[in-house]
Formats: structure tokens, C-alpha cells, sequence
């Protein structure tokens, strides 16, 4: 699943680091996002939705370090879905707004598919 650029020399050694961080961020991102939906206080939604934006800011800056810009892509483009809700109207109610479980769910898809990607290709490499 990587995007196909030519190959940098100077990827050996952060590919790797990123690939295995990744699972275990993802994993914490969703379990963020489930607690804002879950969240019965301000401080509960908000600050998961925060925890999340810190983890996705990470995986979108080494994202594209590492030659996967369609996952810092996606990063990117959740992270403007809770910085959109953050800095909106309802930001003071505790409300986690449906849209943030679903990119949650299909941040979460997109980077299972990358890391059994990579599985398949160190079977065969």
C-alpha cells in the first residue's frame, strides 16, 4: 500500500520505526475516539479528542517522512474533522459528533490494510 514513490536509501531505517508504532498509536486513537462518544462530561469528549489529535499529528508528520503521504493525508484530514468540532459551536456540550467515530473507524481501516501490506511484503521479501 505505500504510495510508490521511488525509493530513498535514507526510508531504511524510518520505515520500519514507523510501521511498528503504528499499531499501537491506532489502537489509541480509536480507543480516544470511542471515549469522546462515550464521554458524559465536557472534559471526558474534549480531552479524548485532544489525545487523539496528538497521536494523529504524530502519524501524519512521520506519515510523510517515512513515504506514506496517503496515510498523513488521512491523518490530516481527520485531524481538521476534530479541530472542526473543537472550534465549532457545540465544542462546549459533551457530544462527540458521529463523524469522529467514523473516521476513527476508517483511519483505523486504512492503516490495518498498510501494516498487513507490509506483513505480506516481509513474507515475501
Amino acid at each position: 500500500m505505500r504510495d510508490f514513490a521511488p525509493f530513498d536509501p535514507s526510508l531504511a531505517e524510518i520505515i520500519p520505526a514507523f510501521i511498528q508504532t503504528l499499531e499501537r498509536r491506532v489502537i489509541h486513537i480509536t480507543s480516544f475516539a470511542l471515549a469522546a462518544w462515550d464521554g458524559e462530561t465536557l472534559q471526558s469528549v474534549n480531552g479524548s479528542l485532544v489525545g487523539a489529535r496528538e497521536l494523529l499529528a504524530q502519524i501524519a508528520t512521520e506519515a510523510a517522512a517515512a513515504g506514506y503521504p496517503a496515510i498523513g493525508a488521512d491523518a490530516g484530514f481527520f485531524i481538521d474533522r476534530i479541530d472542526g468540532y473543537l472550534d465549532g459551536p457545540y465544542a462546549d456540550l459533551a457530544i462527540c459528533p458521529g463523524d469522529i467515530v467514523w473516521w476513527a473507524d476508517y483511519f483505523a481501516q486504512t492503516c490495518y490494510r498498510l501494516l498487513e501490506s507490509t506483513q505480506s511484503d516481509q513474507a515475501f521479501g
